[in-house]
């Protein structure tokens, strides 16, 4: 059986969040695996091992049968939207709804959209405080990216800040300093984004296609679930967040 050299430090030890490439420089002299005892698990440190681990037949995106746990009943609506992400699917069903995505990204749709991010840049560029320092980042890098993406999916414009903050609660539980108050505020952001996404989705079902990701999907194809076009709205929100 494979050993590896175990190694311990917590992802949220403020030295390793100001920089944390001194120990990746130091476990990499360990080999190309060692094992992070904070996550409990091995960790690839080379670019050929997570090459190979990434091309390994053996290892994919969904959990083996004999491997999984139940699911946390305190993110029961959170796992009802995930479990459908691209994220987690293997063929088919991954083949399936990327080739819708695909499909719904044809068309020089991004080219398209170029009028409308710089029509986004002037108005964000127009509001910068006039006699104060301020943050680029925040007031302009993040908020473009957002912006755009809840435009091109075809969220409508009164709701996306809520979109965007549901979006970003989801994603701290991705994060190491997930703990059990993240996960309350992660299933009730997920609670109202399927209220809101549900109410929205089958609304647009009703009516004539728009010029949107949503309103292409629908076009093409009308047989993904509900959770399913959730699930591909919340990954490109998730992106720009």
């Amino acid at each position: 059986m494979q050993t590896f050299t175990r190694i311990k430090l917590s992802p949220t030890a403020p030295d390793f969040i100001a920089d944390p490439y001194q120990f990746y420089d130091r476990i990499r002299a360990l080999g190309d695996f060692v094992f992070w005892e904070d996550y409990d698990m091995p960790m690839a440190t080379s670019h050929e091992a997570v090459k190979t681990v990434l091309n390994h037949p053996a290892f994919g995106r969904e959990i083996p049968s004999a491997q999984r746990r139940s699911r946390p009943v305190h993110l029961a609506t959170f796992h009802r939207i995930d479990d459908h992400s691209l994220m987690r699917q293997e063929p088919p069903e991954h083949t399936r709804l990327r080739s819708v995505a695909k499909k719904a990204l044809q068309d020089n749709v991004i080219l398209l959209m170029a009028p409308n991010i710089s029509r986004i840049s002037d108005q964000l560029i127009d509001a910068f405080p006039k006699e104060t320092a301020f943050d680029v980042q925040t007031k302009f890098a993040d908020q473009l990216t957002a912006i755009t993406i809840l435009e091109f999916l075809g969220i409508p414009k009164d709701t996306q800040p809520s979109v965007q903050s549901w979006a970003r609660k989801m994603s701290a539980l991705q994060l190491a300093r997930r703990d059990r108050s993240v996960e309350n505020a992660a299933e009730r952001a997920a609670v109202q984004f399927f209220e809101f996404m549900d109410a929205h989705i089958k609304d647009r079902i009703n009516k004539p296609p728009q010029d949107d990701f949503i309103g292409r999907i629908l076009d093409i194809k009308r047989t993904l679930t509900v959770e399913e076009i959730m699930a591909l709205v919340l990954l490109f929100v998730q992106a720009g967040v």
